[in-house]
């Protein structure tokens, strides 16, 4: 069974067992629903004996998620490598001591490619859960501090969203589009000058962030890393920030081509695909890879 990818770029389980019964390798992706069954049985003590005779086993395994995987890493099994999703979660990790001695970054990718957009749209666009931790309130506050000279577009749900309701019923500029189908999402995003992730919690790399770069779109964010622009956590530097990088047409357009480029290095199917076979060479070496059946 050869690797392969999904197409919001995670990795399918793969495990190939040796003939005395040991597990040779494999490659752990917990999915959503998998975190969610964590989530439900932490702290039972079959859950915990079988996360740990899983870890123990493995001598290989990638973490593609920041958080509820990490947990994985830290049961103590054998490794060789920790996959992170962006420097920043590298970086954040590397206080966790053993568990993360050896890491490799591997972004994750927007797959099929939409295409750069025009941004002939005239506002900005946030596009994400609407809740307290991605920073909607102080996305709110900070169009406040706008006066209405910026349209703002928002594409989601979430447990804000009578706030955000009531926002826009406020505030002509403000604009509430519910839930999208991603191509529909492709093109609000090509079209808005800039997209904003005003993110209260600890994000490794938001995945709408690469879909925005896919697009040319700039990125004025916080604690994201490698944006386009860095907003502290009040609304006030990021009404600020808005209205510097709106004011300037030919920076940008600068940032527009810059945040396109800035894809095409990092976020590609074909980037990715180069990225995870590197690895997979620096962890097996010259020494014959596992024998992995369909």
């Amino acid at each position: 069974m050869k690797p392969s990818s999904t197409s919001d770029g995670s990795n399918f389980a793969i495990i190939e067992k040796k003939p005395q019964g040991k597990t040779r390798a494999a490659i752990v992706d917990i999915t959503d629903e998998g975190a969610e069954i964590m989530r439900e049985y932490k702290g039972s003590i079959a859950l915990d004996a079988g996360l740990l005779a899983a870890a123990q086993a493995v001598e290989h395994y990638e973490i593609s998620r920041y958080g509820t995987l990490r947990t994985w890493a830290e049961l103590g099994g054998r490794r060789s490598i920790c996959i992170l999703p962006s420097p920043n979660s590298a970086g954040a990790s590397s206080s966790k001591g053993d568990c993360l001695r050896t890491r490799s970054v591997k972004y994750n990718f927007a797959y099929p490619d939409p295409g750069p957009g025009a941004g002939t749209g005239r506002y900005a666009v946030f596009v994400g859960r609407l809740s307290a931790e991605k920073g909607v309130e102080t996305l709110l506050e900070a169009w406040r501090h706008l006066g209405g000279s910026v349209p703002l577009k928002l594409v989601g749900d979430g447990p804000m969203a009578a706030t955000v309701r009531e926002a826009a019923a406020k505030d002509a500029a403000i604009r509430w589009l519910g839930n999208m189908p991603l191509d529909a999402i492709y093109g609000v995003l090509g079209a808005a000058k800039l997209l904003v992730l005003p993110s209260q919690c600890y994000e490794t790399f938001a995945r709408v962030a690469i879909e925005a770069f896919a697009k040319g779109t700039p990125v004025i964010g916080s604690r994201l890393g490698a944006m386009v622009e860095i907003v502290d956590e009040d609304a006030i530097d990021l009404a600020e920030k808005v209205r510097r990088v709106l004011a300037d047409p030919l920076e940008l357009a600068r940032m527009r081509q810059a945040a396109r480029q800035k894809f095409d290095r990092y976020f590609t199917a074909d980037v990715n695909h180069k990225s995870l076979m590197a690895i997979y060479e620096r962890v097996f070496g010259d020494r014959p890879g596992p024998e992995l059946r369909s």
